[in-house]
């Protein structure tokens, strides 16, 4: 990330290093290997940090079907997406260090021994935290290091919770979203990013992008489950913050509708009694033809 930033952006190591440390601090274990991954012809990334650090990257172009992912330069975001959650999971407080000796490194939890699960849970903490948890800070922090331009500010997301609010659909507590929101959720833990994303930026707009980042930074001194930590950085339990961010939604999208209502909608005429699913411009005039 640091040496993209050198030759795509121009900043010096320095500057780089900088820019990097401010998301959550990027002190990783160890050094963070990230070969290519190309098995479609999408843009992707994954990222591993049990048994090792592994950053993973498919590397075509990024589909804007929709304008659900807008970013502006793909690598650029899927170095910061990537990178954002293999600190958040491979960060390590004092704690976890003595763990990840005691075990030789960190273990990664197998079916067949349900014991390895707590042995997970000690070496590395975070990686156990819920979808919401780590695809909201990523997606808050590729939207903010690449200037404001991705999901945290992108139309798709706003839509989705204006629309939950127009119908009166229910919002998941966090966990409901963990159990009931991830089995409905039929695009690949959608809704985690959805949800994690939104309650990040109310976070960081009701209290400071500073505070947000000492609750995802796993240091010395640092709970090691998220939940009790965000009870100490914020004073306040997850649950009732949680409720303070649907609470706050609803007040801005109802404001929100209240705008549009305030002027006639442009008449508009179906091209199709069912629906279409994901179609082309061009497909859709066929259609209409």
């Amino acid at each position: 990330m640091i040496d993209h930033l050198v030759h795509e952006r121009g900043l010096s190591r320095e500057e780089a290093y900088i820019l990097c440390s401010v998301a959550v601090d990027l002190k990783v274990s160890e050094i963070v290997d990230a070969p290519n991954w190309i098995v479609q012809n999408a843009a992707n990334g994954a990222v591993s940090v049990v048994p090792r650090t592994v950053v993973q990257v498919q590397v075509a172009p990024i589909s804007h079907l929709f304008e659900t992912v807008p970013p502006g330069e793909r690598m650029s975001f899927l170095m910061n997406h990537e990178l954002v959650h293999a600190m958040t999971m491979d960060s390590a407080a004092t704690r976890d260090r003595l763990f990840r000796t005691l075990f030789a490194g960190k273990v990664n939890p197998v079916a067949e021994q349900p014991e390895s699960m707590l042995y997970f849970y000690l070496t590395t903490p975070r990686a156990a935290a819920p979808a919401w948890y780590l695809e909201g800070s990523a997606t808050f922090f590729d939207t903010w290091m690449d200037g404001g331009i991705g999901r945290s500010q992108g139309g798709w997301d706003e839509m989705v919770f204006r629309s939950m609010v127009r119908d009166g659909a229910r919002f998941y507590d966090p966990l409901g979203l963990a159990a009931e929101g991830a089995k409905i959720d039929f695009q690949q833990r959608t809704n985690a990013y959805l949800y994690g994303e939104r309650f990040m930026s109310w976070l960081a707009y009701t209290y400071s992008p500073q505070q947000l980042v000492t609750w995802l930074a796993r240091k010395p001194g640092t709970r090691a489950y998220y939940a009790s930590e965000f009870q100490r950085v914020f004073g306040r339990s997850l649950e009732s913050a949680w409720a303070g961010w649907v609470a706050s939604e609803k007040t801005f999208q109802q404001a929100n509708l209240a705008a549009i209502r305030a002027y006639p909608i442009t008449p508009y005429r179906d091209l199709s009694s069912r629906a279409l699913g994901s179609v082309s411009k061009s497909q859709a005039l066929k259609t209409q033809l």
